[in-house]
Formats: C-alpha cells, structure tokens, sequence
C-alpha cells in the first residue's frame, strides 16, 4: 500500500545516534560521550538505531536520578 502526499508521515520508532542527540537537545559529542553507552541499540550491519521509547526510559531514570541527588544540577 503505498502513501498519498496527502498523509502525515509515519511517526519514528527509531533515531541515529545523530538524531537522538537532536531530539535530547544536546550536542553529538556530548550525546556519544555521556548518554549513549546507558541506552539500549538496535545494530544492523553499520546501522546503530535506538528506539524512541528507549530514549523516552532513560530520560524518566536519568531524571529521578537527578532528584534522588538533591535537586537540579
């Protein structure tokens, strides 16, 4: 079934590691250094995908982590 013009296009279920640095608001260097060794991967070939709702886990850990420290930081 192909899709019109017309249609929203497909939610993503699954980012780049530049994409999901991007949608964190946060650089790609700072994304590869400190947040995407704590996120589960999808890998295929050279292909590195992580999904949309694992992004959305870590952030509710990393945040009650936060909270847990005392504060903001």
């Amino acid at each position: 079934m192909s899709r019109t013009r017309e249609q929203p296009p497909l939610p993503r279920l699954a980012l780049r590691p530049g994409e999901a640095a991007e949608v964190l608001g946060v650089s790609d260097d700072h994304f590869r250094r400190h947040i995407a060794s704590e996120l589960r991967w999808v890998r295929r070939g050279a292909v590195r995908l992580v999904a949309t709702s694992e992004i959305e886990r870590w952030l509710e850990k990393a945040s009650a982590h936060t909270l847990d420290d005392g504060g903001m930081a």
